[in-house]
């Protein structure tokens, strides 16, 4: 008959090997596989864009706008304030009266919603 004596701590054997300074190299190792890069579009996604914007300006709809933001995807709902071109700048009004302003090159898509 064996006696079973040894009983196995699986990870948390490891666990206390582990030093603060790992711990927070693996933190901010999966924090920046959850950054995303800002993609380019292609003349037609920027054509369709602007086909989207001008049907937005010339009514009050409410839209979902996905831009990107400090490495992330962002969404916001609201109707569009303004455009203006020559700074490349779209204003915002959200359903909490905010006002934001997104750079015209950080918008992925543009949606109206009915």
């Amino acid at each position: 008959m064996m006696n079973n004596e040894y009983q196995d701590r699986g990870n948390k054997k490891w666990s206390a090997m582990l030093l603060p300074e790992h711990r927070d190299r693996l933190r901010q190792m999966a924090e920046d596989e959850r950054k995303v890069k800002r993609p380019s579009l292609d003349d037609d996604q920027w054509q369709e864009l602007n086909h989207q914007l001008q049907t937005c300006l010339t009514g009050q709809y409410q839209v979902r706008i996905v831009y990107f933001e400090r490495q992330a995807w962002v969404e916001a709902i609201g109707s569009i304030k303004k455009c203006d071109m020559l700074e490349r700048l779209l204003y915002m009004f959200k359903h909490d009266a905010q006002v934001i302003t997104i750079s015209l090159h950080d918008i992925q898509t543009i949606e109206i919603i009915h």
